[in-house]
């Protein structure tokens, strides 16, 4: 497999989709999500320096803390579909599917069932909690997002 850094652009889509309720809330979601699509990264390529990890072209080497959220609606099918690519870029390490970034790309997932339909990609689905069997839903995604603020699994 392969990893690459994620266009800023591609987190804003994300971000946007995932509505934050304020410009702060939507900086550090972003954060979060570009963190660990750059762990995953500097994983599978443990050799490589800043600057020379795999990424779009026009990516520049900087700080995630400086990531700031620009607004980036799209469709329902663009966002699914920078939502595969996302995960299918942030994937390489261990700690890939107890991450905040996890939890709440799977929830926007499971906020868009017609996906499936549409043929885009879908991760799987993210347990609830161990001990039930109940999936991640719209109503859901609220509370993903303010335990992954917190560091907390669901």
């Amino acid at each position: 497999m392969s990893a690459f850094i994620v266009a800023e652009e591609d987190i804003d889509i994300i971000v946007t989709a995932l509505k934050p309720v304020t410009q702060e809330v939507g900086n550090e979601l972003g954060r979060k999500l570009w963190a660990e699509n750059l762990r995953s990264v500097a994983y599978r390529y443990p050799n490589d320096k800043d600057g020379e990890r795999p990424g779009p072209t026009n990516f520049r080497d900087y700080e995630v803390k400086d990531y700031l959220w620009s607004v980036q609606e799209r469709s329902q099918e663009e966002v699914m579909k920078v939502v595969g690519v996302y995960s299918y870029q942030s994937c390489e390490h261990e700690g890939w599917r107890t991450s905040p970034a996890y939890l709440m790309v799977s929830a926007l997932e499971e906020a868009y069932p017609k996906t499936a339909a549409l043929g885009l990609p879908r991760a799987q689905k993210t347990l609830v909690g161990q001990s039930r069997s109940a999936y991640v839903t719209q109503e859901d995604i609220p509370r993903v997002i303010e335990r992954s603020e917190e560091g907390l699994s669901l």
